[in-house]
């Protein structure tokens, strides 16, 4: 805002003798000295009626003004009489883009999933550069151990990348498909700048409008068509996905922290970094708590017994996803199901991890990409939800070990589980506590719905506390070896992008405490635990209400339980009971703030003043 002054030697004269002025409607006059000094200084003997403040604003930024408005409130206040005189106060609503962060560029190896006489040959080229890599690391599966293996295979793969493969480079956002026809005109227009005349220039743009329009009704149509077709089948994640697309959602950078825990504001990624390590170290370090419970008890040898064979990995691999994110080591899961020289290296790495129990501590090593929840100030850690990237390997080995443990395990969980479990989902239990909602209010009986949710669950539980739970679960001595030995080594860096288009990782941190959200066996580990602290402490007398020929006590989903009592006594003490253990036994805590009870019962009568 610039006030405008009566006075000679400054205000409007030393700048209404060097700039056209051009106003946010778009009108442009060139202006004399004493025709924009008329309208713009303030007069002493008017009052009104003359503009005398201006928000000058350079043509290049005019589109950076989102609104402008005046305000006559602190002129008012401050005269005595309470009246609109002196100046008003401008205001605007300025948007600053501070930086352009530049697009990622990665190894393209989608050159070597498809089709084609071209893509044999790069293939050929690519395992015959990693096969030479081998040979010179001298690389033997009988000589070097498993960290040894993991470190040549992943050089061996970086190596035929860098020398085969080409970069190609991530644009984000939702593009929509435009026809050749249209491609065409764009070309056609770019040709007669310069050279056609305005009557051509105006017939090709408005053949570019029609021919977009059409390219946009087809684009709509398909995408409704796949919405239609996913509806009828059910497929609720196919419709979200079409539903987003169409909307062109456009994705927006992920807020970040700007200050560390000591108030001070980051000033580049590395300092951000280092705040999340910072934070994350103490996040998953073993409590008090656990280090004073009782040592994990010893299990009968295991090692060189129970090996993982061929068909087991190719399960494992089958299950993996396409185009999901790599971890640390940068390895696409295609890679190993197409190249036969990977899948070999994979296979030989994985039956020696899982003969020996010897996890290297880089193969179980996981990226945390920190996710704002939207919720609080964005300065605040805890409101952050750490989804970690780990190698696909990794993932592979896992898929293994949960296979297993799903045959060992089948028979513990309880019916009021839901989530994780194969052929169950939270609409089971939803439909079932709307029905039970229904009964009791039929029977005029009283219901109490506890809804209780855990605090970072993930995060939070104790190692000892699962090692535990898979024992009471019948988990094998071999499972509960490899559980062990994957959390000893695993680790943890986090991952913040820089505005050159580069990643920052910070320092490496111990995994002590929590399940990896990322790791397809952490939900199982969790409500395994979960069913071991309800069995060991809802243990009172009278819980649960009568449905039909059933007592039915608990419906949940994962760390999301609703417990159900006729009498609010039991309720309470249910609730009560089950925090104190969890806290006791595995460190996990109830969110307070999200726990609450719903009071179901039949409405009395209302008075007629109140209808």
């Amino acid at each position: 805002m610039r006030p405008m002054s009566t006075r000679k030697d400054n205000g409007a004269q030393g700048w209404t003798q060097k700039w056209t002025v051009k106003f946010s409607d778009k009108y442009v006059k060139q202006y004399e000295r004493k025709e924009l000094e008329r309208i713009l200084v303030r007069s002493k003997r008017e009052k009104l009626g003359k503009q005398i403040d201006y928000i000058m604003v350079s043509s290049r930024w005019k589109s950076s003004i989102q609104s402008c408005r005046t305000r006559w409130q602190p002129a008012m206040h401050r005269d005595i009489h309470g009246e609109k005189n002196d100046h008003t106060l401008v205001e605007c609503i300025w948007k600053w883009r501070m930086r352009v962060t530049k697009s990622k560029r990665s190894k393209d190896y989608t050159c070597l999933f498809t089709q084609g006489v071209d893509v044999n040959e790069k293939m050929q080229a690519f395992e015959q550069a990693i096969k030479q890599k081998l040979e010179e690391q001298q690389y033997s599966t009988a000589d070097d151990n498993t960290t040894m293996m993991y470190d040549k295979m992943c050089n061996a793969i970086q190596h035929a990348s860098d020398i085969v493969l080409e970069e190609r480079e991530h644009k984000g956002g939702i593009r929509r498909e435009v026809s050749e026809k249209t491609q065409n005109l764009f070309k056609k227009r770019t040709q007669l700048k310069g050279k056609g005349t305005q009557q051509q220039y105006s017939d090709v743009q408005k053949k570019i409008k029609a021919s977009s329009l059409a390219d946009f009704k087809s684009w709509v149509g398909k995408w409704s068509d796949v919405i239609s077709e996913a509806a009828g089948k059910g497929d609720t994640r196919k419709i979200y996905e079409a539903v987003n697309t169409l909307a062109c959602k456009q994705e927006q950078p992920s807020p970040n922290l700007t200050t560390d825990h000591e108030g001070r504001t980051l000033k580049c990624a590395e300092e951000v970094a280092a705040a999340w390590n910072h934070f994350l170290t103490s996040k998953f370090a073993a409590t008090a708590a656990e280090h004073e419970r009782d040592e994990m008890e010893k299990l009968p040898e295991t090692k060189g017994t129970q090996g993982l064979t061929d068909a087991q990995i190719n399960r494992g691999l089958a299950r993996m996803g396409n185009n999901k994110a790599c971890g640390q080591d940068n390895i696409p899961a295609e890679l190993y199901k197409h190249s036969k020289e990977c899948n070999k290296l994979l296979k030989e790495l994985l039956k020696k991890i899982w003969l020996e129990e010897d996890v290297p501590i880089a193969f179980a090593q996981a990226t945390f990409v920190m996710l704002y929840k939207h919720k609080g100030s964005s300065d605040d850690p805890t409101k952050y939800r750490c989804i970690g990237l780990l190698p696909h390997a990794y993932k592979v080995l896992t898929q293994c070990l949960l296979e297993q443990l799903e045959k060992e395990t089948s028979n513990y969980l309880s019916e009021w589980q839901a989530g994780f479990r194969r052929q169950r989902g939270c609409r089971d239990n939803t439909l079932t506590l709307r029905t039970i909602y229904d009964d009791m209010l039929e029977k005029g009986a009283t219901l109490y719905a506890t809804y209780i949710d855990y605090s970072a669950a993930f995060d939070s539980v104790s190692h000892k506390f699962i090692d535990a739970a898979l024992k009471k679960a019948g988990a094998s001595n071999k499972s509960r070896a490899l559980f062990r030995a994957i959390y000893k080594a695993a680790s943890a860096v986090t991952k913040v992008s820089s505005t050159d288009g580069t990643e920052v990782k910070s320092k490496p941190f111990p995994i002590r405490r929590g399940v990896v959200q990322g790791d397809i066996t952490s939900p199982l580990y969790f409500i395994l635990a979960l069913e071991l602290i309800l069995k060991t402490h809802d243990n009172i007398e009278g819980k649960g209400v009568q449905f039909g020929d059933r007592q039915v006590c608990t419906l949940g989903y994962a760390d999301d339980a609703a417990l159900l009592d006729n009498n609010l006594h039991i309720a309470s003490t249910r609730v009560t009971a089950i925090a104190q253990g969890s806290k006791r036994d595995a460190d996990m805590e109830i969110s307070i703030p999200k726990t609450k009870t719903m009071h179901v019962k039949e409405q009395g009568r209302i008075s007629p003043v109140t209808s």
